[in-house]
């Protein structure tokens, strides 16, 4: 099988974790941030698992250096960015531009966009943000037809 033979089905996963631009429907949206969200604290917890036991055992008190902390807040601000695309892109499907997410900020309004995003189908047409994305659940029936 060569290269030419394989069918694009979407945006690949760097695409979809760490680009704000396109569209992603609910589904995929709660599981790709169910996915970083566990990713990004087993990464974390490993990391200071392991400086706890192989590197700091006699001084707990070092646990508390850059050295330490650094990698752990890297871990955090790449999941960060990663849930932040992924909002974006739900927003993008929508019809509704980035700056929607802003409304999380205000205290009893940020249920708005949370029913809004995660409880309401995107826009079922073309949209200034792209066509309609293929969800996971959408591929797999095409893929499984004869079953």
């Amino acid at each position: 099988m060569s290269v030419a033979d394989v069918s694009d089905d979407g945006p690949g996963l760097r695409q979809v974790l760490f680009s704000p631009k396109g569209r992603l429907p609910r589904l995929d949206t709660m599981f790709a941030i169910l996915c970083v969200m566990i990713v990004a604290q087993t990464l974390a917890s490993l990391w200071i698992g392991f400086a706890a036991a192989y590197q700091h055992r006699q001084d707990l008190e070092a646990l508390l250096t850059p050295w330490v902390w650094g990698p752990v807040a890297i871990i955090g601000l790449g999941g960060t960015w990663s849930v932040a695309c992924l909002l974006i892109k739900r927003c993008h499907d929508r019809n509704r531009s980035a700056w929607f997410l802003l409304i999380t900020l205000v205290p009893l309004v940020n249920l708005w966009p949370m029913i809004d995003l995660f409880f309401l189908p995107g826009t079922p047409d073309l949209n200034p943000f792209g066509p309609p994305p293929r969800g996971m659940v959408e591929q797999w029936h095409a893929a499984n037809r004869d079953l």
